[in-house]
């Protein structure tokens, strides 16, 4: 129990009557300096969240490259060993043929001696890959892998139309 005499006594039951007891030091934010501080860190992250979500999209696509590149790799190498191309990813040594960002391919028909490879995108934010090996001659050409602008969320007509065009007109395609 605190025990006030004379003049804080007096002071106190002042103050406690008109329903404030107010420190020489008070500290704190008012509602105003809060909101405009929400405001900025709101607008800081408009601005940023952008180019962050453009950095993750080029790590998803990132992904596709490096497997796509892998798939060009193998699919040159078992040509050379086998002198044939294929079309099971197992036999290249790519067994993930399914990821949370893509779905890997690889495709050919009658009119290519060789192999595309693809990098089907599930979102439509991120790039599809693609690479090529054919034989040009009897010598072994490949392309470098190239972004195409085809997603899983398409129609499967316009996927397979797309993937039939590669197929068919590689060199369009290859710039290597």
């Amino acid at each position: 129990m605190l025990i006030f005499t004379g003049k804080a006594f007096y002071s106190f039951k002042k103050s406690m009557r008109s329903g404030k007891l107010k420190s020489k030091n008070t500290y704190g934010f008012t509602i105003l300096e809060t909101l405009i501080a929400i405001v900025i860190v709101g607008i800081l992250s408009a601005i940023s969240l952008p180019v962050f979500m453009k950095q993750v999209n080029n790590a998803r696509e990132t992904e596709a490259q490096i497997a796509v590149n892998f798939l060009k790799k193998s699919q040159y190498m078992f040509y050379l060993e086998n002198n044939s191309f294929s079309d099971d990813l197992q036999e290249l040594d790519f067994y993930e043929t399914e990821t949370e960002n893509y779905i890997y391919l690889a495709q050919t028909d009658g009119n290519l001696d060789g192999m595309v490879h693809i990098a089907m995108s599930k979102r439509k934010e991120i790039d599809s890959y693609a690479s090529v090996v054919y034989l040009e001659g009897n010598q072994l050409a490949e392309c470098s892998f190239f972004s195409m602008d085809i997603s899983f969320e398409d129609s499967i007509f316009e996927i397979m139309r797309f993937v039939s065009r590669v197929v068919e007109d590689y060199e369009q395609y290859c710039t290597a």
